[in-house]
């Protein structure tokens, strides 16, 4: 008997959905036929498809429109799970735990390791748990910062030109 993993799925507004996978394949989509829903404009009616190969769990991209992404990678052909990975599905990150997944990547073969024993990949929105020791994302974040506000003072000076009805200035000004 095989024994299910569970698929947790979390996306950037703190919504979840889980499931499971007891037979051979899960399928994440809109659709609601979906063995894992998420209804998001980002996601494909079947994205992509979670599924036991050899004593492995692998993921596949079925033709999305914006693809899936493991670890932040885009996902060409297909993917073995191991421990701490996160699948990107649109809005989404997916993380699979279960009894053998740990098991399985030590030995090469299935096993089975105590659901908690197990730790849960960090999800999105939850900095204490997903440090940037790099510090990039607050970068590009200040960045877009200063590039929203370069712009709004740029459309917000020739805004109050226009409002007040200043006359329009040779060369542009």
């Amino acid at each position: 008997m095989v024994t299910p993993a569970r698929i947790l799925a979390e996306d950037g507004d703190g919504r979840r959905a889980t499931s499971t996978l007891e037979g051979r394949e899960l399928v994440v989509g809109r659709a609601p036929g979906s063995d894992l829903r998420l209804e998001d404009r980002n996601v494909s009616r079947r994205h992509c498809r979670i599924f036991r190969s050899g004593g492995s769990l692998l993921v596949e991209d079925l033709g999305s429109a914006n693809g899936t992404r493991v670890n932040g990678q885009p996902l060409a052909g297909r993917h073995r799970l191991r421990e701490g990975d996160v699948v990107g599905v649109g809005d989404w990150d997916l993380a699979v735990e279960g009894p053998g997944l740990l098991a399985a990547e030590a030995s090469g073969g299935t096993g089975s390791t105590p659901l908690a024993a197990m730790p849960l990949p960090p999800l999105p929105g939850d900095p204490a748990r997903r440090p940037d020791p790099s510090g990039a994302t607050r970068v590009r974040r200040l960045a877009l910062l200063v590039v929203v506000a370069l712009v709004a003072a740029a459309t917000g000076y020739a805004a109050g030109r226009v409002l007040r009805g200043d006359p329009p200035v040779a060369g542009g000004r």
